[in-house]
């Protein structure tokens, strides 16, 4: 049974408690490399590879983080053992998550229709056949001609073998913090193509620099979809790979990184991110019926939450 709380990963007063609990007693397993990076390379460079070594010379040259994650390894019978126990607890906690949900986005670009359709009915599994029946909609509302609807239909990602498996059945989300960290410029970034264009990934590739790309550059209205998304139906590959992420991001790995008596503490503060997740690859149109549409922000009607989101207004281009 799901917990009613989804978790927002920006926010730790919804981290379920048995979670953050789960890591704090697994900290060590949470040390990464990438945070002592600059420190690991020195060390193994004037190791030659040695554990003695690399602590003599961690302490040697001050190297506290270096100092720690040695005796660490060391605690657990070396780096790959460590690796091993790392593994299992990232499965361990992908167990934990089943039970509990994301609050999660996706950037998409829709008509008024289909804002109607997803508010009303949910969303539907992205693949040839849905994408053929939006394009004949489109037409149906003189969006498109039928030239144009062919074209769309015989050029889209779905209908190159190796892409189609790559991309069909499959619905991409994001933590749903905003993605300030990545609209610095006034270059549109790469989710920003997905808001830009009708179609997503699906169309824009190969289509947007073409005369068909500026066609869809007009329909639609640019829209994030605000949805409370399962564990269970994450794709648990992926979930495994990027919980720990998630998760370590706001418990450890870009916190302030504190040492006292050669033990490694940390101090929650806030922080952004951006970290995508997909669907199973199995999930069925039963499963897609899980996922709660809250809201869709657009473009049109909540600039400003869509701005803060997005950071849309640094772009150099209009998205209507």
């Amino acid at each position: 049974m799901l917990s009613n709380q989804p978790i927002v990963i920006r926010d730790l007063n919804t981290w379920p408690i048995e979670v953050k609990e789960f890591l704090a007693a697994h900290e060590e397993l949470l040390v990464d490399e990438k945070i002592i990076k600059i420190e690991l390379e020195q060390i193994d460079k004037e190791s030659n590879g040695s554990p003695s070594n690399a602590s003599m010379i961690a302490e040697q040259n001050e190297l506290p983080s270096a100092k720690i994650i040695n005796n660490i390894y060391k605690k657990y019978g070396g780096k790959e053992q460590f690796n091993i126990c790392r593994d299992k607890f990232k499965t361990d906690l992908v167990n934990i998550l089943q039970k509990h949900s994301f609050l999660l986005v996706h950037y998409t670009r829709l008509t008024e229709y289909e804002i109607g359709d997803i508010l009303n009915s949910g969303l539907s599994l992205p693949n040839s056949a849905v994408l053929a029946t939006r394009i004949d909609k489109l037409v149906e509302q003189k969006y498109l001609t039928e030239e144009q609807a062919n074209h769309l239909k015989k050029y889209n990602a779905y209908t190159d073998a190796n892409e189609r498996k790559r991309r069909e059945n499959i619905f991409c989300f994001v933590s749903g913090d905003p993605l300030e960290g990545e609209t610095d410029n006034s270059k549109c970034p790469d989710y920003g193509r997905l808001v830009k264009c009708w179609g997503g990934e699906a169309l824009y590739c190969g289509n947007e620099e073409l005369v068909i790309g500026q066609t869809l550059r007009k329909i639609g209205i640019p829209s994030i979809i605000e949805a409370v998304i399962p564990c269970s139906i994450l794709c648990n590959v992926d979930l495994g790979r990027q919980a720990v992420d998630r998760f370590v991001n706001r418990h450890l790995k870009s916190k302030k990184i504190i040492y006292k008596n050669d033990k490694l503490f940390t101090e929650y503060e806030e922080y952004q991110d951006g970290y995508g997740c997909q669907t199973k690859e199995d999930i069925t149109n039963e499963d897609m019926k899980k996922i709660n549409i809250l809201r869709i922000i657009r473009y049109d009607k909540d600039r400003e939450e869509f701005i803060r989101f997005t950071g849309c207004d640094k772009w150099d281009e209009q998205l209507i």
